[in-house]
């Protein structure tokens, strides 16, 4: 491959996603070299073997894209509420370092919508699926459980819903926000 923008920051090893608009192929990187004068660096490249073989030929102009590690997670941030409760926060875990990303988060659960033929039949659970189940997926949900660093603030107690079951009323605010996002190409 020849990346002609050189822009990622590529080593060898790393799993590259080519993509042309047309198709796309998950390599491992081996050799990396230095851009050279013009800007391109050369990049050779093995196969995965659960991956169907595409050659890009020079006709084909792809874009390479270096897929790096993320994780994210809910955990105590060190600091306290109000009333002297643990606050808790959304982390990041890229590449070996952690870093804060935004406080106030309390909760965080993902659910997989799973079906066949692009229709979605249900949303479960990682720990709920077996291996034939992630080929199934067609879109992921995330929902997150927010909470005001103030606390006891409304005047009567009130109660959410998230992840499906309902939270004990309370007089903090609280709120859940969810969005979903479609696989290219499966959902419909």
């Amino acid at each position: 491959l020849r990346d002609r923008d050189a822009r990622a920051d590529l080593r060898d090893g790393d799993l590259l996603l080519v993509d042309d608009c047309v198709r796309s192929q998950l390599v491992r990187a081996r050799n990396v070299s230095a851009p050279d004068g013009g800007g391109v660096r050369h990049i050779e490249v093995d196969a995965l073997p659960s991956v169907l073989p595409y050659i890009f030929s020079s006709a084909h102009f792809a874009e390479v894209t270096a897929l790096r590690e993320e994780a994210y997670f809910v955990r105590a941030s060190g600091r306290r509420n109000s009333a002297g409760r643990p606050q808790y926060a959304l982390f990041r875990m890229r590449d070996g370092a952690v870093e804060e990303v935004v406080d106030g988060v309390s909760n965080l659960r993902v659910r997989y919508a799973l079906g066949d033929d692009g229709a979605v039949e249900a949303f479960v659970h990682g720990e709920e699926m077996d291996e034939a189940d992630w080929k199934r997926v067609l879109a992921v949900r995330v929902e997150l459980l927010l909470e005001a660093d103030a606390a006891n603030v409304l005047p009567d107690p009130v109660a959410v819903e998230f992840d499906g079951e309902p939270l004990a009323a309370s007089t903090d605010l609280r709120s859940v926000v969810q969005f979903t996002v479609a696989l290219r190409n499966r959902a419909r």
